[in-house]
């Protein structure tokens, strides 16, 4: 009898999602993994896939949010993948500590457990809560770090990157990792720096839940290093890059079909390729293929004849506030539609917390004289001040949230 268990993940719960994971692949049922306070997605009976594997969300590389149906053995295959790239790198699994940060309904978070039962390893999960409280992380995970020849390991976004880093205790705790694997967006390159300015061992990564998590590092030698922003695809995977240089990937360990329109599908085109949401360069070196994503192709826009790269557009302003002392913390830059120039972009911002109070008109200049110089197209044409400016938890953005946001601003601010 074919049966979906849904399991929903409760982040400060971690232990006891964990025990009902493992209690329904012991029965080797169809799980679906769901995030607190969201409801299970209803599959018709007549659509339930036969075998055994994972239902999780992905945040939609190309075609809007939707389910992946991910096998058991696909997952296998990926943690081997990451264990097969920390040999070649001189660490031994059975040696690791996995540390988990991430949400267990997002591939990354699922994989981080899913490695150490491969492995063999220590698993320790994180809950939501310790994480914004640094000293207490440090206080509370310490006794775990003197064990001889450990070796740390971590998956985290920037936006935890970025929290950490700003604290002395944080800091410390992140150096202690011996490698920190970081995916969900483009690494900002303030934040960047000053990881490497600090020894951080950060290993930029690009993957998806279509693609079963990481296809791609690059090493924590490579980034302190700086000298590139290309990551080399791990020994299982192939890439291409097809029609606007959109990234394409095979491997074994695909996703077996996405849950969309209430019906699944195959991700794979005729060829076996899934072509994915981003846009990216690719060059082949004697030690690999090497991918540097350049944006995502479903949020690129048109102004004035220009491709514009929103992520990529993101990073460099920030980077330019951040060289003028500008205490912004994140910005998301939405597009609206223009006659002449088909679209434009409009800036929202959110500054640090204890900045907040000082804002003045002065700020919006700044902010302007900041890009005169810079393309029209890449020009911001208004600027919003956003409090409540958020990532999601897996450090995306969710784009029809602020949209919304903006266009009750406009409204708000003419009826004043």
């Amino acid at each position: 009898m074919k049966e979906i268990r849904s399991i929903i993940c409760h982040p400060e719960k971690p232990e006891e999602t964990l025990a009902n994971i493992s209690h329904a692949i012991e029965k080797k049922l169809l799980i679906e993994l769901i995030a607190e306070n969201t409801k299970k997605t209803f599959i018709p009976k007549s659509e339930v896939p036969l075998g055994s594997g994972i239902i999780i969300r992905s945040g939609g590389s190309t075609g809007g949010p939707h389910q992946c149906l991910i096998p058991y053995s696909h997952l296998n295959q990926s943690a081997y993948a990451s264990a097969y790239w920390l040999r070649e790198h001189g660490i031994n699994i059975k040696d690791c500590q996995i540390f988990n940060a991430l949400p267990l309904n997002h591939i990354s978070g699922l994989m981080a457990w899913w490695r150490s039962e491969c492995w063999g390893s220590r698993y320790i999960p994180i809950k939501p809560s310790l994480m914004k409280e640094p000293q207490l992380l440090e206080q509370k995970l310490e006794s775990r770090n003197h064990i001889e020849k450990v070796s740390k390991i971590i998956s985290l976004v920037p936006t935890q990157l970025r929290r950490l880093i700003k604290d002395t205790e944080g800091i410390k705790w992140l150096q202690s990792f011996s490698i920190i694997w970081l995916g969900g967006a483009l690494l900002p390159d303030d934040l960047a720096s000053t990881a490497r300015k600090l020894k951080i061992r950060l290993a930029p990564c690009y993957g998806a839940t279509e693609t079963t998590a990481m296809i791609a590092i690059q090493s924590p030698e490579d980034f302190l290093l700086g000298i590139s922003k290309y990551s080399i695809a791990l020994q299982d995977v192939q890439l291409r890059v097809g029609k606007n240089n959109r990234l394409e990937v095979k491997t074994s360990r695909l996703a077996k079909a996405k849950f969309i329109n209430g019906k699944f599908e195959p991700i794979v085109n005729s060829e076996g390729w899934w072509e994915s949401g981003d846009a990216a360069d690719l060059i082949d070196e004697k030690d690999g293929k090497k991918i540097r994503v350049l944006g995502r192709i479903d949020t690129a826009i048109n102004s004035g004849g220009e491709t514009v790269y929103k992520e990529n557009l993101e990073l460099k302003l920030l980077n330019a506030a951040s060289q003028a002392h500008i205490p912004i913390q994140d910005i998301f830059l939405a597009s609206v539609n223009d006659k002449e120039w088909g679209q434009r972009l409009v800036a929202l911002f959110r500054l640090c917390p204890k900045t907040e109070k000082k804002l003045d008109s002065k700020l919006f200049s700044i902010l302007k004289n900041i890009v005169k110089d810079w393309p029209p197209y890449e020009r911001p044409i208004a600027w919003h001040n956003c409090p409540q400016l958020t990532r999601n938890s897996q450090g995306k953005w969710e784009s029809k949230k602020w949209l919304i946001w903006l266009q009750k601003e406009v409204i708000d601010k003419r009826d004043v």
